[in-house]
């Protein structure tokens, strides 16, 4: 199972493109993207889920099908999610670690 591996998204990138049909590439830069959130890399996932959002084929980002809507919406979520951190990361770097404590 790559996708419960404990590999490095990179590795599973490269098994994953061994099995999977070139019209299925949002499904491997999905894969990807939570690899990468999986390992605190939240530039990486946005940028591997935003690749599987403009991957998506048409008719299954307009499709009526329950499962392709929760997939596209899964994907649009993570990628506000990640784009609010980063923005917030790059606002303040106090974000993640607090503010800064000085002596008296």
């Amino acid at each position: 199972m790559i996708l419960l591996e404990e590999s490095p998204p990179r590795q599973k990138q490269m098994r994953l493109r061994q099995v999977l049909e070139d019209d299925q590439a949002w499904f491997l830069h999905l894969v990807l993207g939570e690899a990468y959130l999986k390992s605190n890399q939240p530039e990486q996932a946005y940028q591997a889920l935003q690749q599987s959002y403009q991957a998506l084929p048409q008719n299954l980002r307009e499709s009526v099908r329950a499962f392709d809507d929760l997939t596209v919406e899964h994907i649009q979520a993570r990628l506000f999610q990640l784009s609010q951190s980063i923005n917030q990361e790059e606002e303040s770097p106090e974000a993640l670690t607090g503010p800064a404590v000085t002596a008296p």
